[in-house]
C-alpha cells in the first residue's frame, strides 16, 4: 500500500510541476530578458517533459536494468598473495523495488556466485525505506558465500530513524 502511495504522490507531484515549473522559469528569465518569457516557458515545459519521461522509464523499466561490471585493478606494490583475488560488491540493491520480482535478485545472486568470488561485499542501499523489505530476500541472500565471507555496511537508505 505504502508503494501505491509512493507512485500516486510521484506522479500529482509531476503534474503540478508540469504548470509550475515553466510559469517559474519563465518568471526567472522574463525578469533578465524581457522578449523571452514566451520561449521561456516552451523551454521549461520540454524540460518537464523530458524528466517526465526519464521518471517513467525508470518507474517501467529502469529497475530491471542491473549493471554488471568486471574492473581488473593493477598495482606494482600488489601482494601476490592478492593476484587474482576476486571481489563481489553488491552496490544499491533497492530491495523493496523487487518485492514483486524475487526472479530478478535470485538471477544476480546466481551470477554472483558463478564469478567465484573470494569476498562479497555489500556496500550500502539494501533497502528503500524500511529494514522489513529485507525479509522476503533472506532465504535468497543466504545463498550468497566467499571464502572469506559476505560483509555488509549501511547506506544512508538503510538507517531507520525511531520517531
Amino acid at each position: 500500500m505504502t508503494f501505491i502511495f509512493v507512485i500516486f504522490a510521484l506522479i500529482a507531484t509531476a503534474f503540478s510541476a508540469s504548470y509550475f515549473l515553466p510559469w517559474a522559469v519563465s518568471k526567472l528569465v522574463g525578469i533578465f530578458i524581457k522578449p523571452v518569457g514566451k520561449h521561456a516557458r516552451k523551454v521549461g515545459k520540454l524540460f518537464f517533459i523530458g524528466a517526465f519521461c526519464c521518471f517513467i522509464f525508470g518507474l517501467g523499466f529502469g529497475w530491471r536494468l542491473i549493471t554488471v561490471r568486471h574492473v581488473d585493478i593493477f598495482f606494482d606494490d600488489l601482494p601476490v598473495t592478492f593476484d587474482g583475488y576476486k571481489i563481489a560488491q553488491l552496490s544499491d540493491l533497492h530491495l523493496g523495488t523487487y518485492h514483486f520480482s524475487h526472479k530478478a535478485i535470485a538471477r544476480e545472486v546466481r551470477k554472483t556466485l558463478a564469478e567465484q568470488p573470494d569476498i562479497i561485499v555489500f556496500t550500502g542501499d539494501i533497502v528503500n525505506l524500511m529494514p522489513s523489505e529485507l525479509r522476503s530476500f533472506t532465504e535468497i541472500l543466504s545463498g550468497l558465500h566467499a571464502p572469506d565471507g559476505v560483509w555488509s555496511i549501511m547506506g544512508n537508505h538503510d538507517y531507520v530513524v525511531a520517531p
